[in-house]
């Protein structure tokens, strides 16, 4: 009876650890820019992220150490349309549709579920 009593515990234990583990959301960015122009963004999850080059093409190309510019994917669905907040402003768009933001276009190029991936644009 005590080593049933034991399992159940171990068991119980194992649940109360594991579920909280499973409702965790992952959040990443990856970006990757291969010309002075432009760069891919792909979000998965809704955390807030720093984006890869400043909005404004007088900062330049690359990423100062005390740029501000964030991005956040608010709600997407697969198929589209997301929702993106740029520094706090909400863009919605969908695939093959595109946002400007100061000196940068996003076109949307693929949506999923709680995914999204952008190409970027100086303008």
């Amino acid at each position: 009876m005590a080593q049933r009593q034991r399992h159940l515990a171990a068991a119980l234990l194992a649940g109360a650890v594991l579920l909280p583990l499973a409702a965790c959301e992952t959040s990443s960015i990856k970006s990757s820019c291969d010309t002075d122009s432009s760069c891919r963004i792909e979000i998965t999850g809704n955390s807030l992220h720093d984006l890869p080059r400043p909005l404004d093409a007088s900062h330049g190309y690359e990423k100062p150490a005390d740029m501000h510019d964030k991005i956040h994917l608010d709600q997407s669905t697969e198929g589209g349309p997301a929702t993106v907040e740029l520094n706090a402003d909400p863009y919605e768009c969908s695939v093959g549709e595109s946002f400007t933001v100061t000196d940068t276009t996003f076109p949307c190029t693929e949506i999923g579920e709680d995914s999204i991936a952008l190409e970027t644009v100086r303008n």
